[in-house]
C-alpha cells in the first residue's frame, strides 16, 4: 500500500444536467467532499476537473484529462465523490479497471462514497458489484422512459422537444404568439436582403439590433436562426 502523503489525487466532479444538480449532488457539493477528504488525509491534491456530460461515455473532456494527467505522472489517484460520477457504463469500468486501475497499476481509483479504492482485491470486487447495480438502475431509468413515451405517442401527443414558435398545451403543440411574431419579423427581414449570401448573419444582427432573443435569452446566431427557418418551411 502507498504511503498517503506519496497520494497524488485529481479529483473528478460531474453532472449532466441542471436538474440534476438541483436535485442531486451538486458540482459544489462534489467538489468540497473531495477537498476535504483530501485535506483530512493528508494526500496531495493536483486539480479537481469538472464534466458536465452524462457517464454513459467515458468520451468527456474531464475524465479524458484526468486520465492523461495521471499517464503523464502528475498524479497517481483519481478521486470521485460517488462512484455513479465516474462512469455507469459496466463495459467502460471493467476497461478502466483492466487498464488504470488493475491490482499491477501504480495508479488508483478512489470514491469519497464509502472510502471505496481500488488498492485492494476487496475493493476492486466491491467495485465491480457496485457498478453492475448501478449500470441496472440505468437500464430500469432507460425502459421506464421508453414506456412513458410510448404512451404518449399512443395517446397522440407531443414527444421531444417543444420547436421555437410553438408551445406545449394538454400534450399537444399549439403557436407560441410571441415567438410566432419574431419568426415573421426574422422573415420579412430576410426577404429584405439583397444577396443571399449571409443573409442569416445580416438577418441575426438586426433581431439582436432590437432586442429580439431566443427562448433561452441569448442573441440569435445563424445556425439558430436556420433551424427555425428549416423546421416552419417544411
Amino acid at each position: 500500500m502507498k504511503d498517503s502523503k506519496q497520494l497524488k489525487v485529481v479529483g473528478l466532479t460531474r453532472v449532466s444536467t441542471k436538474r440534476q444538480e438541483l436535485e442531486g449532488e451538486s458540482l459544489e457539493t462534489q467538489d468540497h467532499r473531495i477537498r476535504t477528504y483530501c485535506e483530512l488525509n493528508d494526500f496531495e491534491l493536483q486539480s479537481v476537473l469538472v464534466d458536465a456530460e452524462s457517464g454513459k461515455s467515458m468520451e468527456r473532456n474531464g475524465l479524458q484529462e484526468a486520465l492523461r494527467m495521471m499517464e503523464a505522472g502528475k498524479a497517481n489517484c483519481l478521486m470521485v465523490s460517488k462512484l455513479s460520477r465516474l462512469t455507469r457504463n459496466l463495459d467502460d469500468w471493467r476497461y478502466l479497471l483492466r487498464t488504470y486501475f488493475s491490482k499491477d497499476s501504480e495508479m488508483e481509483l478512489m470514491s469519497v462514497d464509502g472510502s471505496i479504492n481500488t488498492r485492494t482485491a476487496m475493493g476492486r470486487m466491491l467495485l465491480n458489484i457496485l457498478m453492475s447495480v448501478l449500470e441496472g438502475e440505468r437500464e430500469l431509468i432507460g425502459e421506464r422512459t421508453s414506456e412513458v413515451l410510448q404512451r404518449k405517442i399512443e395517446r397522440g401527443e407531443h414527444v421531444g422537444r417543444v420547436p421555437y414558435g410553438k408551445k406545449l398545451v394538454d400534450g399537444k403543440l399549439q403557436d407560441e404568439p410571441e415567438e410566432r411574431k419574431i419568426i415573421e419579423l426574422a422573415k420579412r427581414l430576410r426577404d429584405k436582403v439583397q444577396t443571399k449570401r449571409g443573409y442569416l448573419r445580416a438577418v441575426c444582427r438586426e433581431l439582436n439590433a432590437r432586442g429580439y432573443r431566443t427562448r433561452k435569452g441569448n442573441e440569435w446566431k445563424h445556425s439558430s436562426l436556420k433551424k427555425v427557418f428549416d423546421r416552419t418551411e417544411k
